[in-house]
């Protein structure tokens, strides 16, 4: 089992850091989807956890987050504080900018009758 043992080995916080750091500087789609799963993982703390459970932070497009809202009256309230989760989107995101960001309605599925 020892000669299986690479000493090159890396935890998956240091392979993160590694893909963000080759992807820095792409335009590409993959750097995007990068970084709104890095959005979608502290999502919760950035808005906190009854918010986090009724948004949804689905993509990045031109330096515009796009959150799903599950509420109109929410979609409307969170219109107020985008300069506040901007702020701490930069915060714990330095090198991701986001300059706006992009409420909605989350669209309800298709039900077919049965």
């Amino acid at each position: 089992m020892a000669r299986y043992f690479n000493k090159n080995f890396y935890n998956i916080a240091s392979v993160k850091d590694e893909i963000s750091d080759l992807l820095k500087f792409t335009n590409s789609s993959v750097y995007w989807m990068f970084k709104i799963e890095n959005v979608k993982s502290i999502w919760g703390e950035i808005v906190g956890e009854k918010l986090s459970s009724l948004t949804y932070p689905e993509y990045i497009y031109k330096n515009t987050l796009c959150v799903y809202c599950r509420h109109a009256a929410l979609f409307q309230s969170m219109n107020f504080y985008k300069g506040e989760i901007i702020k701490k989107i930069r915060a714990k995101i330095p090198d991701l900018k986001i300059d706006d960001i992009y409420f909605s309605m989350k669209k309800k599925e298709n039900r077919s009758k049965s």
